[in-house]
Order: C-alpha cells, then structure tokens, then sequence
C-alpha cells in the first residue's frame, strides 16, 4: 500500500490518502479481461470517536484520480475547530454537500445521516440504481453508513459508474475487520452475458460483516450468562446487587443486537432487490439475464445464518429474564428474613419495656400500700364523723352509726372509679409513645 501524503494547506488539517486495492485489481488478480466500459470509485470516511480528533480519510479509484469530487471530497476542516459534535460522522456536512454536488448521493442517503436512520433501500430510476444503507449508531456498537450508485451515461463511451461513498466508526473499522474480509473472499466471476462484474461485492462483505458481529456479540453474551449461572445460591447480597446490574447490561445488550439483527434482515433483502433491479436493467423482450448466483448464494447463506440468531436471541433473552427473576427473587427474600428479624427484634424491646414499666409501677404501689394503707385505713375509720362513739349510752337514745353513712360509700366509689381511668388513660398513652419510640428506632436499623 502507497502512501501519499500532500503538503498541508493553510488552515486546513494534514490530510492522508492511500492507493487501495479496489474491484478491479481483485478481478486482475483472478485473471479476468478488465471492462474499459466501468469506471469504479469509493472514497472511505473513517469517522473517529469523541476523543480521537479529525477523521481520516481514504480514497480509491480504478481510474480518473484526478476527479475534481474527488479532490474536494479530502479537504478537512479547518484547524482551528477541532471540537467533535454529537454526531459521529465528524465533518459530514462538508463531505456530504461535495458528494450530492457531484451526484454521489441524493436526498435520501442525506436524510439517513440528519436522522439517524438505521434501514436501507434500493432506488431505481433511469439515470441510476441507488444502494443506501445505515446501521444502527446509538448503541455503541461498531456503525457503517453506505451510499453506493451505479450511474448511467449516454454521453461517454463507457455504460456506467459505480461510486461509493461509505462511513466507518471507529476508525479501525476498515483496515482491521471489514477490509481483510473483502480482501479474503474471491471476486464473483459467474457474471452473465450481458451483465457485467460490479462493485456489488462490497455491500455483501458488509451484510457478513454484520452478521459476524452480531454473532461474535451474542456468543459474549451467553458465555457472560454461563459465568453468572454458576453459584447463585451462595452468593452475597453485594455481590448479588452487582450481578443484577450486570444482568441489566446483558439484557439491554440483547435489545440492542435484537436492532442489528432486523436491520440486517432487512439489508439482507436489499441487496436482493438491488440485484432484481440490475437484472431489469439488462433485460431485453427477449430474455432476463440472472444476476451472479454466487453473489446470491452468498446473500442467502447470511439470511439463513439470521434465522438462527433470531432463536439464539429470543433464548438469551428469556435466559436473562430468568436469572433477573431469581436474582430478585433471593434479593426479596433476604429482604423479607431482614425485616421479619427486625420486626422481632423492636417487638421483643418493646414488650420488654412495657414488662420494666409494669414492674416498676406494682412496686411502686406495693411500697406505698405497705407504708401508707394500714394507718390510713385505720385514721380514717375512727375520724370519720359516721360515727358517734358517745352515742348508745343508756340516758341517749342515738345510735352510733350516722343516716349519712351511704354517702360515703358513693364518693368512694366514683372516686376510684375516676382514679382508675386516669391511670388507665396515661398507661395507654405511655404505651403508644414507646411503642413509637420502638418503631422509629427499628427503622432507623433498616437502610
């Protein structure tokens, strides 16, 4: 690989380019006769992530090098605003505006970019074929956005161009995953008459790229939930609230493949209808040319590799439900052991108070009934004035006890009785208040 570096420019960040293999040296390299009639031409935009700074960018062409899109394709933006926005595809606006100048794109593959459109389509329309494709790039999962033409020309004496403009985040994308698989896999040669070799290939390398990745991403997953299955029961609290987090991770990790998978699905299925629309093209009254059936093959071996991450993914998510249940499942009944423990604990203090307050207070009235009440009972006895202790003599014919003696009776009686509900009343109230003590101090005990 050349490597060609210009001087920098005033202004403008030191731009690299590089001489790349492209379709046309594979099919050298599988001694196939070069089609003067197609001109291909990709221009690779490396996106960098938030710290990295400007993006690299790669340019290749099979002829015309000089092309004027070309050249203003690589210009950088200025030096002095280096800042990243949020959107990864770091100085887009500037390349984009170039690319559609120059009919590299349209206003669909511009739409995809501003709004974050994870799908592809196929556009045909006289002029061209126009592949657009865009996954998925709010999950931090390696993103590519493609625009791939095949324009048509009656003016030149070649039938048409096939130019691609495609975004790759992280940098590495291309040169450490996407382009040794393009490199690896041999040029389609079971091209029909009249149809010709395309670049077609490179949108097919990016469908099994995206598979692999999902698969590659998967099997993480399992072998993740395959760790967290062993030893559940023995586990700690602690560390049973870091495998629930976890758990949580894998479970949006799996919604998250869930999306790459239907967006390749329905790439899959573009690429499909982007060959039926190159067969349309070559067609004639009188026959349909088939498009290569190895490209084909290799479209439906990654369809029916979809199929079965489509059950793997379905089983790893009811596998994450199922551990996320017993994780909470344990973790409530810790919780309901700690709080029965607890709840034991403050009862146990507070029927324990309630026995010391109870104990206090009958020794009270003990002593004081001791002391007090046989004196008392016996004073009180002989000063009442019932009695009359003169009367019964023989020249008086009173008696000794008084008519009033029933009034003493009743203001002994409802004396108690109001005595008795007023420490009745204060028990209750002293209860209430430890008992509120108990709880507050048992809560206090609970995180």
């Amino acid at each position: 690989m050349a490597d060609r570096t210009p001087p920098s420019t005033q202004g403008y960040d030191r731009v690299e380019f590089y001489s790349c293999e492209t379709s046309v040296a594979r099919i050298e390299r599988d001694r196939r006769d070069l089609l003067t009639s197609n001109r291909f031409r990709i221009l690779i935009v490396k996106c960098p992530q938030p710290s990295d700074g400007p993006s690299l960018i790669e340019s290749s062409s099979s002829s015309d090098s000089s092309s004027p899109a070309k050249s203003a394709l690589t210009k950088s933006k200025p030096s002095d605003d280096h800042e990243l926005e949020d959107d990864p595809l770091y100085n887009q606006d500037q390349i984009l505006q170039v690319a559609r100048n120059n009919g590299w794109i349209d206003e669909h593959f511009d739409s995809y970019i501003k709004n974050n459109t994870a799908s592809s389509a196929v556009f045909d329309s006289p002029e061209s074929i126009r592949l657009i494709a865009q996954s998925p790039k709010d999950d931090g999962f390696p993103f590519f956005s493609l625009a791939f033409t095949q324009r048509f020309s009656e003016t030149r004496q070649y039938d048409s161009d096939w130019e691609c403009l495609v975004f790759f985040r992280p940098a590495g994308l291309w040169d450490n995953q996407v382009g040794p698989l393009l490199t690896r896999n041999p040029f389609p040669h079971d091209y029909p008459e009249p149809l010709q070799p395309d670049f077609m290939v490179l949108p097919v390398t990016l469908l099994r790229w995206q598979v692999d990745d999902i698969i590659n991403e998967l099997n993480k997953t399992k072998k993740s939930l395959m760790n967290h299955d062993r030893g559940f029961g023995s586990k700690p609290v602690p560390e049973l609230k870091n495998i629930k987090k976890v758990l949580f991770e894998l479970r949006q990790k799996n919604f998250f493949l869930r999306h790459r998978r239907d967006f390749a699905r329905e790439f899959a299925e573009t690429l499909l209808e982007t060959f039926r629309a190159i067969e349309r093209r070559h067609s004639s009254p009188d026959e349909t040319p088939v498009y290569s059936p190895s490209m084909i093959a290799r479209v439906a071996s990654q369809q029916a590799m979809l199929k079965s991450v489509e059950r793997d993914l379905e089983t790893t998510a009811s596998r994450i439900e199922s551990q996320l249940d017993f994780v909470s499942l344990k973790d409530a009944s810790i919780v309901s052991h700690l709080r029965t423990y607890f709840k034991r604990q403050a009862d146990g203090q507070m029927r324990e108070a309630f026995a010391r307050r109870d104990s206090t207070s009958m020794k009270v009235i003990a002593v004081v009934t001791v002391i007090f009440l046989p004196a008392t009972f016996i004073a009180t006895i002989f000063s009442m004035g019932i009695f009359d202790w003169h009367a019964g003599q023989p020249d008086d014919d009173t008696t000794i006890v008084s008519s009033w003696l029933w009034l003493y009776f009743v203001l002994s009686i409802v004396l108690t009785a109001i005595i008795v509900v007023v420490w009745k009343l204060a028990s209750k109230r002293i209860e209430r208040k430890l008992a509120k003590e108990s709880e507050e101090k048992w809560e206090g005990k609970w995180p």
